[in-house]
Order: structure tokens, then C-alpha cells, then sequence
């Protein structure tokens, strides 16, 4: 009887976000032997918009399975919870289509939040893993950890051409690279960059 709410009207729509969710990561699980990404054909298929209101909420860090898994979890979590918090003032469930773009708002601006704080947990003292072989030679980095100089290596941010953010090692060839300056990747050794300071009045600042 208890289970029965969670499918009853005010709750089945987050009811199936949450089994969404686990067919999802199913799916996604299964679908390295078949060589079928569901992730992949999300990202295909996923509305410019969304792409859009992601990347300007700093949540593109993050694969969009991920991203879904995240965003159908806090639609299932929050939905329930706004359905538990009008019964407690009102002694009644509230109609989904009253309480939907509210739940929908709060999820994608929890999961904007949480993709960002856990990619600044993940990757603040160690380099962003690299899929797919991102080009970021001859792209602008800021030294965002520390100085640089020779034998001594700084931790700076770059984004590559897809618009991902990477933390890698640079180290200049000679002389210092201060905190917050602005250089340029120009070669790798392993894990390392060799990087050189570019003038305040270069152009490629301003591009």
C-alpha cells in the first residue's frame, strides 16, 4: 500500500524520472559490449537550448550522461520533496502540473551547481583526465596555482577546442610564469607543458 503513492498521480511523474535514471545507467552500462551509447544519442538529439542554458551555467564539465543522471535524480528527489512539504502544511498532495516547472527549475540549477563544485573537487589538485586526445597546444592558459619557472611547474586552466575545461602542469623554458598571467602552450613533454608569456598587447587576448 505505501509503495502505491509513489505511482499514484502527484507522484508519478517523478516516480519515472527516477526509473529513467536507473534505465539509463543500465542502458549505458550494457551498451559498452554493443557498442551503443544512449549517452551519445542524447547528445545528439538534446535541444540547443538545453546545450546553451548548460554551458552558460558552467555544468559542460561533465559528459551528458552524467549531466541526465544528475538532473533525472534531482527531479525524482526534489519532486518527492515538494510533494512531502505541501502535505506537511496543507494536509494534501499538491497537482503535479502546480509543482512541475518549480521541481524542473530547481533541478537543472542543482545539477548545474553540483557539476561544477564536484569538477572543481575532482580536478583542483590533479590534471582533468583527457578523452579523446584534446588539441590545446598554442591555446591561451592561465597559471591559476602557483609560480613557475624552470625545474618548477605551475598549475594552469585551459579549454580545448570543444570548450572543455582541462588543468595541466606548465613549466617555462626560462624565466617566471606569475599567478593569474596568461601564456600560451607551445609544447608537451608527458604530462608537461612548456609554456611562454604573452604580452599584455597581444592580440589573441582579445579573441
Amino acid at each position: 500500500m505505501t509503495g502505491s503513492i509513489f505511482f499514484s498521480a502527484p507522484f508519478l511523474l517523478f516516480t519515472l524520472a527516477l526509473i529513467s535514471m536507473l534505465l539509463l545507467a543500465l542502458s549505458e552500462t550494457l551498451g559498452t559490449s554493443l557498442k551503443f551509447s544512449p549517452s551519445a544519442w542524447i547528445e545528439a538529439h538534446l535541444p540547443r537550448v538545453v546545450v546553451y542554458i548548460l554551458k552558460r551555467l558552467h555544468a559542460n564539465q561533465f559528459p551528458i550522461f552524467i549531466l541526465s543522471i544528475l538532473f533525472l535524480l534531482s527531479t525524482g528527489v526534489f519532486g518527492y520533496l515538494f510533494q512531502f512539504i505541501c502535505y506537511a502544511m496543507t494536509d494534501a498532495f499538491a497537482s503535479v502540473w502546480l509543482i512541475i516547472l518549480p521541481v524542473l527549475l530547481v533541478s537543472l540549477l542543482f545539477t548545474a551547481f553540483l557539476s561544477h563544485w564536484l569538477s572543481q573537487l575532482m580536478y583542483s589538485d590533479r590534471t582533468m583526465p583527457v578523452i579523446g586526445q584534446p588539441e590545446l597546444l598554442g591555446r591561451i592558459a592561465t597559471i591559476c596555482r602557483g609560480d613557475a619557472r624552470p625545474g618548477f611547474s605551475a598549475q594552469a586552466r585551459v579549454r580545448d577546442q570543444h570548450g572543455h575545461l582541462h588543468y595541466v602542469e606548465v613549466e617555462p623554458e626560462f624565466g617566471e610564469l606569475e599567478l593569474h598571467s596568461e601564456v600560451i602552450l607551445v609544447s608537451k613533454h608527458k604530462h608537461l607543458y612548456m609554456a611562454k608569456t604573452l604580452p599584455k598587447d597581444n592580440h589573441l587576448l582579445d579573441q
